[in-house]
């Protein structure tokens, strides 16, 4: 009995963790998206603290994975993170 729960446990721990281990659906021209429906995306954070924007930042329209094109509908809370 201990056994099942602690493996139940640990399994419910690993789901909870991995939607923050993967923080974005694609990348396109430099920029991470979640996607939010069929047409379209939301720029989000990109998931470690490597990666820095400078400058000028100009989020296109489009994005484009897996050759279809979506609408950039919004900016995530930590797209810029």
């Amino acid at each position: 009995m201990k056994n099942t729960l602690l493996r139940t446990v640990v399994i419910l721990v690993a789901l909870c963790i991995y939607p923050s281990i993967h923080a974005y659906d694609f990348e396109y021209d430099g920029f991470y998206y979640d996607i939010t429906s069929d047409s379209t995306v939301s720029v989000t954070y990109e998931g470690s603290t490597e990666y820095q924007y400078e400058g000028d930042i100009i989020i296109p329209e489009k994005a484009t994975f897996n050759n279809k094109t979506y609408q950039v509908s919004e900016i995530g809370p930590f797209a810029f993170f």
